[in-house]
């Protein structure tokens, strides 16, 4: 039998896994802040979901549909605003914004 704690630990190792994965990404391509946007509000998707499941009864609305609404809503409103075109130029063009990085060692904590 499988201890109560052996698969809260399994998925916790997993998500350390991919989320260190990503996080390198979006460091390394400077978009902190818009992961970090990104994942608030797929958090309140999931808030959003778990309360129409319970406190109505809506058996579809399950947290993953409620993240995956909220994320491709995002990016949708993300695309209308910046524009198609624009998402592909800058998708395709490989050309970063001129940023100035800091010259100090920056030590946090």
């Amino acid at each position: 039998m499988i201890s109560i704690l052996a698969l809260p630990l399994l998925a916790s190792a997993l998500a350390a896994v991919a989320c260190g994965a990503v996080g390198t990404f979006c460091v390394a391509r400077h978009n902190t802040y818009v992961a970090g946007a990104l994942s608030h509000a797929c958090f309140a998707g999931l808030g959003l979901a778990q309360y129409l499941a319970v406190a109505h009864g809506c058996a579809w609305a399950t947290p993953t549909l409620g993240a995956l609404s909220r994320a491709v809503l995002i990016a949708l409103m993300f695309l209308g605003r910046v524009g198609a075109l624009t998402m592909v130029y800058a998708a395709l063009s490989g050309a970063r914004a001129p940023s100035r990085c800091p010259l100090e060692d920056i030590t946090v904590g």
